[in-house]
């Protein structure tokens, strides 16, 4: 009876170790898996890829096509212009053959032209405002002119240069001390930073109706891709929350990137449409949408299967669904609204 009783106890302690063991191999593989997480088989940025020796590989196929303009793409050669803006004529003086000069009033027989683009010189136009006081010669009151709406200072920059400013800022990401330096060395306009802040957050204001527009299209739109990613302001950390279609898109800066920050956006709590995104559980937590997973994640993580796990089906299904893809983009090159019942009955027989 020992003797059995201790073999059950090996027993035991046997399938106890081999339940510690696959446990812990499994743990194993998972960390392994950490470590080879990149920006090309997983959610992380290409920053994160800086540190490491494997280099970032890109998503994309090869097309086949030589480097280079393709056959059949339009170029950007300068055309004539029928309008320009100067013309400057160039007439000989005289006759290099018996040395007669050129009367001024001499017509030619032939006109070559030759057109160059340029840029005109580039200086500040001081416009001055004067609102006038007149006296009226019936009753003797005075009245002064109004200065227009805009002109509300004794000096102060005009709406071209604070477009300028916010262009440069917005649209080109230059920091402020780069655009004053930018703006003195082409039109020596000395403009300080915090001159150039208030131009940025009047424009907000002034885009404020526009904004509030672009949330409400967002929130009415069928489809709708939301992500983050984090960045700083000020050296803090924090997300960027975005919101887009092809048409729009909305970005939204908060301290947080869980439901908080989404609730503060005010686009997912009143959308439902389709929402697409990389699968995490902040966006599941909105019931009144439904869901779709963004392919682009999908390959990523598809290549993770294919590397990191040897497991050849994750390169297969890459390329079933990058062939899916390129059967839609013809159909709409084809002009057709949607792909044939056809088509799709043959793409769910081969995903399935």
């Amino acid at each position: 009876m020992d003797f059995q009783r201790e073999i059950e106890q090996l027993k035991n302690e046997n399938r106890a170790l081999q339940a510690a063991l696959k446990k812990a191999e499994q743990r194993i593989q998972e960390l392994m898996a950490q470590l080879s997480q990149n920006s090309s088989n997983s959610n992380w940025p290409s920053s994160r890829d800086k540190s490491r020796k494997k280099r970032t590989k890109s998503l994309r196929t090869k097309s086949g096509k030589k480097a280079g303009g393709q056959k059949g793409h339009p170029g950007h050669t300068l055309e004539f212009s029928a309008n320009p803006d100067r013309i400057e004529k160039h007439r000989p003086t005289d006759c290099p053959h018996c040395h007669t000069h050129f009367s001024a009033g001499q017509q030619p027989i032939k006109i070559d032209k030759r057109q160059v683009f340029d840029i005109p010189p580039m200086r500040l136009m001081v416009y001055e405002h004067h609102a006038e006081t007149l006296v009226c010669e019936h009753c003797g009151h005075a009245t002064r002119g109004d200065f227009p709406k805009e002109v509300s200072q004794p000096t102060q920059y005009g709406s071209r240069v604070q477009q300028l400013a916010v262009y440069l800022k917005i649209e080109q990401f230059i920091p402020y001390e780069r655009s004053r330096q930018f703006l003195k060395d082409l039109f020596d306009a000395d403009i300080s930073s915090g001159t150039l802040q208030n131009m940025i957050a009047r424009a907000a204001q002034r885009l404020t109706p526009i904004v509030e527009t672009i949330k409400d299209d967002l929130i009415a739109a069928e489809v709708l891709h939301v992500d983050e990613s984090g960045f700083y302001i000020g050296g803090k950390r924090h997300w960027l929350h975005s919101a887009g279609t092809e048409r729009l898109t909305f970005y939204f800066p908060h301290r947080r990137r869980g439901r908080k920050a989404t609730e503060a956006m005010g686009i997912l709590p009143h959308f439902q449409g389709t929402a697409v995104h990389d699968g995490w559980s902040v966006y599941r937590q909105y019931t009144r949408c439904r869901h779709a997973l963004c392919n682009a994640h999908h390959l990523r993580e598809l290549t993770a299967v294919a590397e990191n796990d040897r497991q050849a089906w994750g390169q297969r299904f890459k390329w079933f669904l990058l062939s899916a893809k390129q059967r839609v983009e013809r159909a709409q090159l084809e002009g057709a609204g949607e792909l044939s019942a056809h088509k799709i009955e043959q793409i769910e027989r081969v995903y399935t």
